[in-house]
């Protein structure tokens, strides 16, 4: 009786973990882009903008609010500084404060503007071959 018992227990026991485990754990997809080009990424974004990262904030779980000094835009006429909209996920391009950044922006509903790691974005020190492109292909 005492073996079943302890059978019974372990049993109930293995039957809560699993549900624990199916409950509380999230599943974490992996960033998967499809390899473009400069042209593609252009044509892809609302506006391209070259700027220095003011500021980074957490505005809750899911969402960083990044403010930004434009140097420089492309295809569309943006302000002295803007706010971006980045969601924390797995494609989230990360930035941080007094790093300058080539980004293409994609216009949310809002009027805000959000951006991803597949969307061509890069430091400036690894733009020159993009600059290049804008400055030739670009529309100002």
């Amino acid at each position: 009786m005492f073996i079943l018992s302890n059978a019974k227990s372990l049993l109930a026991k293995c039957f809560l973990l699993t549900i624990f485990i199916f409950t509380f754990t999230a599943i974490a997809y992996p960033c998967k882009c499809v390899k473009a080009g400069l042209k593609t990424h252009y044509k892809n974004a609302n506006a391209v903008v070259l700027g220095k990262v003011l500021e980074k904030k957490d505005l809750d779980e899911n969402i960083t609010e990044v403010n930004i000094q434009i140097t420089n835009y492309w295809k569309l006429k943006m302000p002295k500084t803007l706010t971006l909209l980045i969601e924390k996920s797995s494609c989230e391009y990360g930035m941080m404060q007094g790093e300058t950044h080539l980004l293409y922006l994609e216009k949310l509903e809002s009027g805000k503007f959000t951006t991803n790691s597949c969307s061509g974005n890069m430091l400036e020190i690894k733009s020159q071959k993009a600059k290049l492109w804008l400055k030739k292909y670009a529309n100002k």
